[in-house]
């Protein structure tokens, strides 16, 4: 049984995902992280639900330490993450 709350939901059946980090060794890295951050705010993302092994639960959980930081990187870039 599940709850609908309004929010989207993507589902890839396919190889990759919508912020663009499946499999991506740009992901390893702050930059790939950061255009990760920016690709979620452009695209009005507002929820992650990683599913996945170690290493996909190892990035998440990078990217959820970083996710303010790279927030305010955008910002001060101009990106549009405000």
């Amino acid at each position: 049984m599940g709850l609908y709350v309004g929010a989207k939901v993507y589902f890839i059946h396919e190889g990759g995902t919508v912020i663009g980090s499946a499999r991506c060794k740009d992901f390893r890295s702050h930059e790939g992280r950061l255009k990760a951050a920016h690709n979620l705010v452009q695209h009005g993302i507002t929820n992650l639900c990683v599913i996945g092994g170690d290493g996909s639960l190892t990035g998440a959980n990078l990217f959820r330490e970083e996710w303010s930081g790279l927030l305010t990187e955008l910002v001060e870039q101009g990106s549009g993450a405000q």
